[in-house]
């Protein structure tokens, strides 16, 4: 849907015509970027070698001067590229030098290229996860330090966007602990930088990036903390880069049953609706946070107290070519009408209308056609709404959704059902 976004889902069934879903967002980087070559840029290899006299001698001021001038001039091209044993070499000399800010600040810039562009697990052994573990823990005693913690936090961002990665990251930060500790550690240190937006953006990323994995088990007390964490950027940043990080972690976080109170996630994804209404991508995954959130009771009775069904709607009127917009509020207007006072409230909000039409605009997107026919399915259980989808002309629209789910099984229920 996004060039940088990669989707998967947990799936859960419903009751009659109302199916479950879960979606979870995995990120690369919003911090793609690399420092740009000096004008005379010291070589890779022979940074290496001075990182071999730095292991071998523990480094002498002069060294650690030339280690850190290297690791900081190094164009990133050329740190992408470096080789798995270059990476530990590099690691090991860095955490001899663990004293000297400047030197950790560059190798945690150099691991964030590496992690973007070779993700692979064989980089991340106990040195390079040493040398970053340490640097995002240092959050809590160093404030002064706002460029190393953000290029720590960016680094860990990167290096958890894929399982292998994250099994890697959880071993060294977390020991036996694993994921939960990784988390803890991220919370705390959000906590103590509650002003830097950019320190907050990669951490709200990492969050999203662990919490979306379903073996992660979190007590209910951490789901709590991850969610006050997320929710402190979401209120206190307006850059819509930060909001979209933010509303994904939301979107994982959210598909976790035991949540924090549901009316609090649930305030924020309306201010967001409200704020960010014309974002298109914002709007996808407050939809999709929504449509979490209402696969269990509690939440969908906050949802439609709160008014959701509504928004959705909105959502769907403001973003009518867009898509992964449409996909989104279908599902989240599918999860949302499966109790009566859903329909009614569907009704009310002339969902059928919104529905119909995105299925019309976008015959051929199947999970459209899908989350559409869901919906009209749990809506049309109602006289009421048998009315509303005869009034809207719904039964042709249905009728061309079973002709195009050739191959699609779950559209063809939906479509069948409806």
């Amino acid at each position: 849907l996004l060039p940088w976004v990669e989707m998967g889902g947990r799936h859960s069934s419903g009751g009659h015509g109302g199916a479950g879903c879960g979606v979870q967002y995995r990120w690369r980087s919003l911090f793609s970027k690399g420092q740009g070559p000096a004008p005379c840029a010291p070589t890779l290899a022979g940074l290496v070698e001075k990182c071999r006299d730095v292991v071998a001698e523990n480094g002498s001021q002069a060294l650690v001067a030339e280690v850190e001038a290297a690791l900081a001039g190094i164009p990133g091209a050329v740190a992408a590229g470096a080789a798995v044993d270059d990476v530990r070499l590099i690691c090991r000399a860095v955490g001899n030098l663990s004293e000297v800010a400047g030197v950790v600040r560059a190798a945690c810039e150099l691991i964030r290229r590496v992690a973007l562009d070779k993700p692979q697990e064989g980089w991340f052994d106990p040195c390079v996860m040493g040398v970053l573990s340490d640097a995002v823990r240092s959050a809590r005693d160093m404030q002064d330090e706002d460029e190393l913690h953000t290029s720590a936090m960016s680094a860990l961002a990167n290096m958890t966007h894929c399982d292998s990665l994250q099994d890697a990251a959880a071993d060294r930060i977390g020991g036996s602990v694993g994921y939960g500790s990784i988390v803890h550690t991220v919370c705390h240190a959000m906590k103590a930088k509650p002003s830097d937006e950019n320190f907050q953006r990669a951490a709200c990323q990492v969050l999203a990036n662990i919490v979306a994995r379903p073996e992660v088990m979190l007590t209910q007390e951490v789901q709590g903390r991850v969610y006050r964490r997320i929710s402190a950027a979401l209120k206190k940043f307006n850059a819509a880069d930060t909001q979209h990080t933010a509303c994904s972690a939301l979107a994982n976080l959210s598909s976790v049953r035991a949540l924090p109170p549901a009316t609090e996630m649930l305030a924020d994804f309306s201010a967001a609706l409200t704020r960010y209404g014309d974002n298109a991508a914002i709007v996808q995954v407050v939809c999709m946070a929504l449509a979490n959130v209402a696969t269990w009771p509690e939440g969908r009775m906050a949802a439609l107290k709160g008014g959701l069904v509504a928004e959705a709607c909105v959502a769907m009127r403001r973003h009518p070519a867009r898509g992964e917009v449409q996909v989104a509020a279908c599902m989240a207007l599918s999860n949302l009408t499966t109790d009566a006072s859903g329909k009614e409230a569907a009704i009310e909000a002339n969902a059928v209308v919104e529905i119909c039409s995105a299925m019309r605009r976008h015959r051929t997107l199947h999970d459209v056609q899908r989350w559409a026919c869901a919906g009209l399915w749990n809506i049309c259980v109602l006289s009421e709404g048998h009315a509303a989808l005869m009034r809207c002309s719904a039964l042709s629209e249905i009728v061309a959704a079973v002709r195009e789910a050739r191959g699609y099984p779950e559209t063809a229920w939906a479509a069948v059902g409806a």
